[in-house]
């Protein structure tokens, strides 16, 4: 042992006595009850001591280092710093408990580092100033640069990669997470508390799709790339026909629904407010209906209603703008009021036709079916107002514009020859006409004239 051995208060064994040497390589104490010197140990040569040494005391040694027949050592050449050099340390106490314990003093850093030719590589311990035990490369401790840190709460912190070479994750209640090649699988139940989740890249040609399992109703949704839509789609796949999705939504925001919608609410709304309302199976439009093109098909025993006193209840333009046809449930106006613009060609087209179909299963003495009923009312309302002429049919002049010139009217217009039309007979002589049984009235300008009437076309 290189150095100087000695006892605390001289070289003294357990019992106190003073060590000494007698040149025969033999170390020797003082018998007190023989008053002779007895041999404690041999000395193989000067420096070497070849049987077991029992220090009582405390061995003090005042050398660099302790080196042992292995060639391994125990060194101290740097003050403050114990270096253990050997392939391997065993610590073992003979139970069932073996640990070191690092005491680095109240709000000091404990840490071990790992090093290769006198130069840290890694480091792992106990920061004082987070209280956290920190990994990390080079000789200190340091959390804004570490690369793994674990809190007092258990949490673990991984500033790179994460690799796992199984097959899953588990928790405390079992396997969170199964992987298959690059694919995971979410055993439990997933739930985002913060932040976004981001699937795939900012990039076309490719589906970006969620589909949840079912035995039954197996459902995909995400993104079609082949027609650039949001789709929704109760099946294992998207429908090559995008129409034929269940839901869909393309990148003007328009959506489109293969099936019914159900609105549980009581309306539908746009940027400018409500459009729909909804009172159990009634649907009221709040603003106005334009209808383009197609038709609006009322049911069987349908009743369609204005109620709203408006000049132009409804209203149908031509595509000219300068034809149309209103409907005005104000009063003063036109309840039905229709202009019809013709070419030459179109000039026998009527305003309005009306037409019906009787579809008889018994002789009828009398129909109008596709004719015009009228009917008027009066109401004097508990006064004796008086109406001195109520007009049927009103025809009004011509109007003559840019140098046109009507050159006759009629006020009916049939369309086959006397004699062959239902309404007009044949030519007859009629005798000098006698008694009239009827005169049909007609107001000309504010006056009342007279058109007779026979029961018989030749008496």
């Amino acid at each position: 042992m290189p150095g100087t051995l000695q006892s605390p208060n001289l070289v003294k064994d357990v019992y106190g006595k003073i060590l000494f040497t007698k040149g025969d390589n033999k170390l020797y104490d003082t018998n007190t009850s023989t008053n002779a010197d007895r041999e404690i140990t041999i000395l193989a040569g000067v420096n070497e001591i070849t049987s077991n040494l029992t220090v009582g005391g405390d061995l003090v040694v005042t050398g660099g280092r302790i080196t042992f027949g292995n060639n391994e050592i125990i060194n101290n050449e740097t003050n403050e710093i114990l270096k253990l050099q050997s392939q391997r340390i065993d610590l073992g106490n003979g139970y069932n408990l073996a640990q070191i314990y690092i005491d680095a003093g109240a709000g000091q850093d404990a840490r071990i580092n790992f090093a290769q030719g006198g130069s840290s590589i890694w480091g792992y311990g106990y920061d004082a100033a987070t209280t956290k035990m920190l990994w990390n490369t080079g000789a200190s401790l340091n959390d804004a640069t570490d690369k793994m840190a674990l809190d007092t709460s258990g949490n673990l912190t991984i500033k790179g990669d994460f690799t796992v070479t199984g097959n899953g994750i588990y928790g405390s209640g079992g396997q969170v997470l199964q992987f298959t090649g690059t694919n995971s699988e979410v055993k439990g139940t997933l739930d985002v508390n913060g932040g976004d989740i981001i699937i795939g890249a900012d990039a076309d040609n490719a589906d970006r799709t969620i589909t949840f399992g079912h035995s039954t109703l197996k459902s995909i949704m995400g993104i079609d790339d082949s027609a650039d839509r949001f789709v929704i789609n109760t099946d294992a796949s998207f429908d090559s026909t995008i129409l034929d999705n269940d839901f869909s939504i393309d990148a003007s925001g328009n959506t489109y629904i293969k099936g019914d919608l159900k609105v549980t609410g009581n309306g539908i709304h746009s940027s400018g407010g409500q459009v729909l309302q909804f009172t159990d199976q009634h649907c009221a439009i709040k603003g106005t209906l334009d209808v383009n093109e197609g038709d609006i098909t009322f049911g069987t025993a349908s009743t369609f209603n204005i109620s709203d006193n408006s000049s132009v209840a409804i209203q149908y333009t031509t595509a000219s703008t300068t034809g149309f046809y209103k409907v005005s449930t104000l009063t003063g106006n036109y309840n039905i009021y229709s202009k019809m613009n013709r070419n030459s060609a179109n000039a026998t087209k009527a305003g309005r036709r009306f037409e019906g179909t009787l579809m008889m299963d018994a002789n009828v003495d009398d129909c109008i079916v596709g004719g015009i009923s009228l009917k008027g009312t009066y109401d004097g309302q508990g006064s004796t107002y008086k109406s001195f002429c109520h007009n049927y049919i009103q025809c009004l002049e011509p109007a003559v514009l840019n140098s046109a010139t009507v050159i006759d009217a009629a006020v009916f217009e049939f369309d086959y020859d006397e004699g062959s039309h239902k309404a007009v007979d044949g030519a007859t002589t009629k005798t000098t006409p006698g008694a009239v049984q009827a005169w049909m009235k007609i107001n000309i300008n504010g006056d009342i004239h007279y058109i007779p009437a026979y029961t018989s076309k030749t008496d």
